[in-house]
C-alpha cells in the first residue's frame, strides 16, 4: 500500500556493514509521530524509524537543518504480524515566514 503524508523529520542515520556475517546497507529516516491520545493514557509524540533503502540515500539530507516538514511518499508492508514504513521519496516544505503582529 502506497500513500503520501505529511510529517516533521527529526533526523537520519546510516550504516553500512558487517553484523556477527550479516551485510547490512541501510537510511532509517526518524520522523515525529502522534502518540494515540484516545485511551487517555498518552499524550504528544514519539520518534517512528521508516527505512529508506541504502546509506546512499543519507547524502540527500546532508543539506538540511533539522526539523524540517516534509511530503513523504511511503509504502506499507507486513509480514503478517507487524507492519513496517518504507520511505519512497521525500521533498522538503519550506516554512512560511511567520506573521508578526501589525505595528500599532
Amino acid at each position: 500500500m502506497n500513500f503520501v503524508m505529511q510529517a516533521s523529520v527529526l533526523g537520519v542515520k546510516k550504516f553500512k556493514g558487517n553484523i556477527e556475517g550479516t551485510e547490512i546497507d541501510q537510511t532509517k529516516v526518524l520522523v515525529a509521530t502522534p502518540l494515540d491520545e484516545s485511551q487517555g493514557n498518552a499524550l504528544g509524540l514519539v520518534t517512528s524509524e521508516y527505512r529508506y533503502g541504502t546509506s546512499l540515500n543519507f547524502e540527500k539530507f546532508k543539506d538540511k537543518t533539522f526539523p524540517f516538514f516534509a511530503e513523504l511518499s511511503v509504502s506499507m508492508t507486513s509480514n503478517g504480524k507487524t507492519q513496517c514504513i518504507n520511505l519512497v521519496d521525500f521533498r522538503e516544505i519550506p516554512e512560511e515566514p511567520k506573521k508578526t503582529a501589525p505595528a500599532k
